[in-house]
C-alpha cells in the first residue's frame, strides 16, 4: 500500500495527517543526516520509512475501531432516545384517556375546560358545555354484565366522537 494513501483525507482526521507527516519528514530528515555523515543513505531512510508505516497502519485500525465502535453507539443511542419519546406519549396518553373509550378522562377534561374558559375570557369569546348522563346505566350493567356496558359505553363514544368531527 503506497504511504500517500494511508494518510487520505477521507479516511483520517486532518490533525491526524498533519502531524503524521511532520513526524515522517523529521525522520527522514535526521536518518538523511545522520546517513550522509556515515556514508550510507538509504537503509535508514528505507527503515524510517518502513516503521512510519507500520504505525500508520496500527493507527489507521485503531481509529477504524473506534469509530465503527462510536457509531454502533450511536445507534443505539438513537434506538433508546426514541424508545423513551414513545414510552412518554404512551404515559401521557394513558394518563389523559380512558382505556375503554379513547375519550379524555376526568383529569385531562378539567384541564381542558380550565384552559377554555381562560382563553374566552380573554378573547371574550363564549363556550358551551354539554353534560351527559346515561339514566338507568348502573341497573343495566348489574342485570346485563359489564361486557355489554363497555360495548354500550363505546358506542356512545363513538357517536360523540362523529359530533366532534362535525
Amino acid at each position: 500500500m503506497p504511504l500517500r494513501s494511508l494518510f487520505s483525507a477521507d479516511t483520517r482526521p486532518p490533525i491526524l495527517i498533519t502531524l503524521a507527516w511532520l513526524t515522517a519528514l523529521s525522520l527522514v530528515a535526521a536518518g538523511t543526516v545522520l546517513s550522509w555523515r556515515q556514508g550510507q543513505f538509504w537503509p535508514p531512510l528505507i527503515l524510517t520509512c518502513g516503521a512510519l508505516t507500520t504505525l500508520a497502519l496500527a493507527l489507521g485500525q485503531d481509529l477504524r475501531r473506534h469509530h465503527q465502535l462510536l457509531e454502533k453507539t450511536r445507534a443505539a443511542l438513537r434506538q433508546e432516545t426514541d424508545r423513551r419519546v414513545s414510552a412518554v406519549a404512551d404515559l401521557e396518553r394513558i394518563a389523559s384517556n380512558d382505556p375503554l373509550t379513547g375519550l379524555a378522562n376526568r383529569h385531562f377534561f378539567m384541564e381542558d375546560l380550565d384552559y377554555a374558559v381562560q382563553r374566552a375570557r380573554l378573547s371574550g369569546e363564549k363556550i358551551a358545555v354539554i353534560a351527559i348522563d346515561l339514566d338507568g346505566f348502573q341497573a343495566l350493567n348489574n342485570t346485563m354484565g359489564h361486557d355489554y356496558g363497555d360495548q354500550l359505553l363505546m358506542a356512545v363514544a363513538d357517536r360523540l366522537r362523529t359530533l366532534e368531527d362535525s
